[in-house]
């Protein structure tokens, strides 16, 4: 073969390699590397690693080897994208005894709170990415960029840790925030629309300990960089009452959902617009949506398989989070559940009424609800007996991480007075009662 023929293909393999995707795979499972989590001058060690470039394979590699990873998940390696033509790029890469792995809450939130450090220690990586070995196949699940991490920090994380007081700083910072709860961004359509409903519907019902949704997308639109979507969804909180994980506040609505995507392919909420109620919802469905998906709309109240998909949806995101607090044994009940309520005497229930207002964290059935205060389990009870023309109710707040009980009180009500016979009541019965008094004077007054 001619020389110079060898020489020049070797030349056109070189620039046609220099072209391609420039992604490097390396093997970091032995943890030598490592510098322990729960090492003192963990934060010490891990900063001084901080680099301008994502191509150190050994600060990056060591960076990663430093973090903390969800137990389900076994740690393989890292994919550098080092190439100038494409955004530069860490992929994390693990194994998974699971064939289908799905993104857990837990996973997410580690995932997330991992990332926030990664793009704070390497300065021109523009993307981390959380990808599963399946039988030597990569599947990418999650994905979070400098632009997101930018968002939720207030500023370029980079920047935010020139020094390492600053790091220990920004450190203190992202522990303290609840990555459960924080918007993420996904090149997944229908991942995009579930955050979406789950984002905007939150704090307009009464909020339980979690909430899901489900949903049935009825059409798309896409114009440039803006996909339309036409939904009917459903949006629940979840409570446990009695022991039972029960939906206690929900909506269903048809809405119009609107995303623009990024420079990594990311679907971004830019609009969120629902049917108004009453006397409004046929007018608006009618400015909202196209004929043929209004014709959808109203046949979706009989069609019962929709609606199961979209019941089956919310109740697998209830037992995932079941499956992660422990509590996989609880029932879940997407309705009502018959509650026991106490048969007041009359001459007792105007009193009771404003004992209750003092008491309303309390379950005005009988029984129990749980609380979630400050990541700390608590149990509210309700207990109530009769004894002649005497209603007694004892109200019991109990850490359930620790089993103490942290207030307890049982009173009677005889005859519309009232007493406590174990604990003292709070002093918002008082004022409660004091107001009460002053309005039923007033109002006593008004009529004479």
């Amino acid at each position: 073969m001619n020389k110079k023929f060898l020489i020049g293909i070797i030349v056109v393999l070189g620039v046609i390699v220099s072209l391609i995707v420039a992604k490097i795979f390396l093997d970091f499972a032995d943890k030598n590397t490592e510098i322990p989590i729960n090492a003192k001058n963990w934060d010490e060690q891990i900063y001084a690693m901080r680099t301008n470039y994502i191509g150190e394979n050994s600060k990056v590699s060591k960076i990663v080897n430093s973090l903390k990873f969800p137990e389900e998940l076994k740690y393989s390696g890292i994919e550098l994208q080092t190439s100038d033509s494409l955004p530069k790029s860490l992929n994390i890469i693990f194994s998974s005894s699971n064939e289908n792995q799905e993104t857990t809450k837990n996973i997410k939130s580690n995932f997330s709170y991992n990332a926030m450090i990664i793009l704070s220690l390497i300065e021109n990586c523009d993307k981390v990415e959380l990808s599963i070995n399946k039988n030597g196949a990569l599947y990418t699940i999650e994905s979070r960029q400098r632009q997101w991490a930018t968002e939720l920090a207030g500023k370029d994380p980079f920047e935010s840790t020139a020094t390492l007081e600053d790091f220990k700083e920004y450190i203190k910072q992202i522990d303290s925030i609840d990555f459960n709860e924080v918007q993420t961004y996904t090149p997944n359509l229908e991942e995009s629309i579930s955050n979406a409903i789950l984002s905007h519907n939150k704090d307009k019902v009464y909020n339980g300990e979690f909430a899901a949704q489900g949903h049935i997308t009825l059409g798309t639109e896409v114009d440039g960089i803006n996909t339309t979507a036409y939904v009917y969804m459903t949006y629940a909180q979840f409570q446990f009452q009695n022991g039972i994980f029960e939906e206690c506040a929900g909506l269903s609505s048809p809405a119009v959902i609107t995303f623009t995507k990024d420079e990594y392919g990311n679907y971004k909420l830019s609009e969120f617009t629902e049917t108004k109620d009453g006397s409004l919802y046929e007018i608006s469905l009618q400015e909202l949506f196209p004929d043929d998906i209004i014709d959808m709309i109203k046949l979706y109240s009989s069609n019962t398989k929709q609606q199961e998909n979209v019941n089956n949806q919310i109740v697998s995101s209830a037992k995932e989070y079941l499956t992660e607090i422990g509590r996989e044994d609880a029932k879940i009940a997407l309705s009502y559940q018959e509650k026991n309520y106490p048969p007041l005497s009359p001459q007792n229930s105007e009193i009771y009424d404003i004992l209750y207002k003092a008491y309303a964290d309390f379950p005005y059935y009988v029984g129990t609800l749980e609380k979630l205060e400050n990541h700390i389990r608590y149990e509210y009870k309700t207990s109530y007996e009769k004894q002649d023309l005497s209603d007694i109710f004892s109200y019991t707040k109990t850490n359930m991480n620790t089993g103490d009980i942290e207030e307890h009180v049982k009173v009677q009500i005889s005859g519309g007075d009232i007493k406590a016979l174990e604990g003292e009541i709070r002093s918002t019965f008082y004022e409660f009662k004091k107001s009460y008094d002053a309005d039923r004077q007033a109002a006593q007054g008004y009529n004479n």
